[in-house]
Parts: structure tokens; C-alpha cells; sequence
């Protein structure tokens, strides 16, 4: 006959939330719900030094909660990658528009001028490979 475990109910850990971010020379831990602010000189001590600083406050095991981190950049560094990303964005535009300009002016030197890709490759110091692709590039209206 098979034997039943009694079961009592199951206990749920507490989970803390650590807001995180860089003061010169410290990372600053705030744990909000406690109402408690400490500190790490490295970003991988956060998690040991906050595990101290609530057990020592709440007066129990080290390991009888989790933590939940949210580590924030700078506001001022963050916005700095905003901007390199946008001028990446025109840079790559742009690097488009002029490999557009590039196949236009190919053409024009087969078409109207009646060179060879190999000539217009010497003349313009590219590939008669990368010609071609230029090439074809602009006869579909296509990015190669």
C-alpha cells in the first residue's frame, strides 16, 4: 500500500529587486521594498554585497531570498549611443546613396562613352569584377 507524504504549504521566497547604477568609482544598490541603499566597486560583486546587506538587515540566511537586478547605464551614455547609432544609420545610408552614384556613373561610361567594364574598372580604380556588379546593380535598381 503506497504511503502518503503530508505536504504543508509551500513557503515562497521573497524576491528583491536591485536597482543599479554607476557612480564614479561605485556601483550604487538600491533595494527599494527595503528602503536600503549600499554599494560595489565591481559590477560582479553587486549580487554578493546586496545578499549581505539585506540578510544583515532582515536577519536571516544569505541565500533564503532571490534577487532580481536592473542595471542601468548612465543617462548621458545612453544617450551618446543614441546618436552614434542615428549617425550610423545616416552613415549607412548614405554609403548606399554613393554606391548608387557609383552605378550610375558605370553606366554611363559603357553606355555613353562606350567602354569596356575592364576600362572602367581601370579608370575608376575598381575590379572589372566589382564593375560588373555595378552594373547589374543598376540595370535591376537593386543594392549589391
Amino acid at each position: 500500500m503506497p504511503r502518503e507524504r503530508m505536504v504543508g504549504p509551500v513557503k515562497s521566497r521573497n524576491t528583491y529587486k536591485l536597482i543599479v547604477h554607476r557612480e564614479p568609482g561605485w556601483w550604487v544598490i538600491e533595494i527599494p521594498e527595503l528602503e536600503l541603499v549600499t554599494q560595489a566597486r565591481r559590477l560582479g560583486d553587486v549580487e554578493k554585497n546586496a545578499r549581505e546587506a539585506i540578510a544583515s538587515l532582515l536577519d536571516v540566511e544569505r541565500a533564503s531570498f532571490d534577487l532580481e537586478q536592473d542595471v542601468q547605464a548612465p543617462p548621458s551614455v545612453l544617450r551618446e549611443m543614441d546618436e552614434a547609432r542615428a549617425l550610423m544609420d545616416r552613415a549607412a545610408i548614405l554609403r548606399e546613396e554613393g554606391a548608387d552614384r557609383i552605378g550610375q556613373a558605370v553606366e554611363r561610361l559603357i553606355k555613353d562613352f562606350g567602354l569596356t567594364m575592364r576600362e572602367a574598372g581601370k579608370l575608376l580604380h575598381l575590379s572589372h569584377q566589382r564593375i560588373a556588379q555595378l552594373v547589374e546593380r543598376a540595370r535591376r535598381g537593386t543594392r549589391v
